[in-house]
């Protein structure tokens, strides 16, 4: 939810925090990609996306995506 604190421990033990910004949930056809890995090397964002929807048996996945985001504190 917006306010949430997301944390990663890197492998050097650095702490990155960030604020969840925004969280909606896209057909996986239509998942903003272009967005999500726009210059990130620039940005202080973080992109986390997960699996929503239905489960196709058949295709082995789901239909949905969800897609959460987060700024630096």
């Amino acid at each position: 939810k917006p306010g949430d604190e997301i944390v990663i421990t890197a492998a050097d033990n650095t702490v990155y925090k960030y604020l969840v910004n925004h969280s909606k949930e896209y057909l996986s056809s239509n998942l903003p990609v272009r967005e999500i890995f726009a210059d990130q090397k620039k940005s202080k964002q973080i992109f986390l996306i997960t699996c929503a929807g239905s489960f196709d048996i058949f295709a082995k996945k789901y239909d949905k995506r969800v897609l959460v985001g987060g700024v630096t504190e």
